[in-house]
């Protein structure tokens, strides 16, 4: 079982966090599209069994019209199994939950929605240069409901400027009376050459402080999991069966394919990424020359993968398959920090796993770092 990913690299403006890539120059759109359903042909043999999961993302796929997505849609189903499909989903803003765009969505068999929504403060949203209003937030995922869609994913940032753990209260107060199945809370993170990063260098925003983030990290943790939502990743949330399938892919060590400009593939160990720039990406396609670079994973970066994605959920990290798979020095270093982990209520040994509590999930980052393999 596989997972395809579409990268549609268009938005209507820079959020000042954003180092995706994306363009706001919509002039290249039809071509790119063009080529996309070519990569989708030329691909066709990558993956020899029925693909899972459809994500689209971005950038900001919503902004696409009905003809770019039948393209794309037509292309997938001549050339993929699709016998056991059973989740796509569509990353949107909210000023795109509209009418007509939900009922072709509807149509089309999209039957997920996760919605850029980040902040429902008004000052936050400008502040970080997002389109849509609180208001017009609200309003569009009420209308998705109405459109018929029963799995909604709500984004919400923590770290961004201005916000306090009030008003992450409040947010989140919010974010329930829309009875969302799944919600992503992330930790923003400062990237370089962002207008985020230009703006905190020469004083013009400041940003919560790490000690304030963790704040909002447990804060988050204990209003959402005490209404019924499995803190299942580090960075996600879900009412029983509303996991993320195609995410949990990636964390469960899946072949999936990546379709676009910057988009990642991963499959038989051998990780690929197709060049970050929309121009060489349709000039490569359409001279048939080559528009990716790949890398085969060595033992070693196999298995700090393995660490690092299986501390990052839930179930956390079985420790006789890693033995099995993996040659035993590797992991005698790690059963020293473990015990270490243990210890100090970073972690806990369940059932053959070792899980990280919330305060190693808080530094989960290091934990991993420390016993990865060099």
């Amino acid at each position: 079982m596989s997972g395809l990913y579409l990268h549609i690299p268009y938005c209507y403006r820079a959020c000042t966090y954003c180092n995706f890539h994306f363009s706001t120059n919509f002039k290249s759109k039809d071509a790119l599209i063009a080529a996309m359903s070519s990569e989708i042909k030329i691909r066709a043999n990558e993956l020899k069994e029925p693909i899972t999961s459809i994500y689209f993302g971005g950038g900001t796929p919503s902004v696409l019209e009905e003809a770019d997505l039948n393209s794309l849609f037509n292309s997938i189903k001549e050339y993929y199994d699709l016998s056991l499909l059973d989740e796509i989903t569509l990353e949107c803003n909210p000023e795109d939950l509209l009418d007509d765009k939900l009922e072709f969505w509807r149509k089309n068999g999209i039957n997920r929605l996760s919605i850029g929504n980040q902040s429902f403060q008004n000052s936050i949203l400008k502040e970080i240069n997002r389109q849509h209003t609180s208001q017009e937030a609200i309003h569009g995922i009420k209308k998705a409901r109405e459109h018929g869609f029963s799995a909604i994913s709500i984004d919400v940032i923590m770290g961004l400027p201005g916000l306090n753990s009030k008003l992450l209260h409040d947010d989140l107060e919010q974010l329930l009376l829309l009875k969302p199945e799944h919600v992503s809370a992330y930790q923003l993170s400062v990237e370089q050459k962002t207008t985020l990063a230009h703006q905190i260098q020469t004083g013009q925003v400041t940003i919560p402080n790490e000690t304030e983030v963790n704040e909002h990290f447990l804060l988050t943790d204990q209003i959402l999991t005490d209404v019924g939502y499995d803190h299942y990743e580090i960075s996600n949330y879900a009412l029983d069966g509303f996991e993320a399938k195609h995410n949990s892919s990636y964390w469960s060590g899946k072949s999936y394919l990546g379709i676009g400009p910057a988009a990642h593939s991963y499959r038989n160990n051998i990780r690929s990424w197709n060049v970050s720039n929309n121009n060489s990406y349709i000039k490569a396609i359409n001279s048939n020359q080559s528009w990716f670079e790949s890398e085969k994973l060595s033992e070693k970066d196999q298995y700090n993968e393995t660490i690092m994605t299986s501390l990052r959920i839930k179930k956390g990290l079985d420790i006789a398959e890693l033995k099995k798979s993996f040659p035993s020095h590797y992991s005698n270093e790690l059963e020293q920090n473990i015990e270490l982990w243990i210890a100090n209520k970073l972690a806990i040994r369940n059932k053959g796993r070792v899980q990280l509590t919330m305060a190693g999930w808080l530094i989960s980052d290091k934990l991993t770092s420390d016993v990865f393999v060099i």
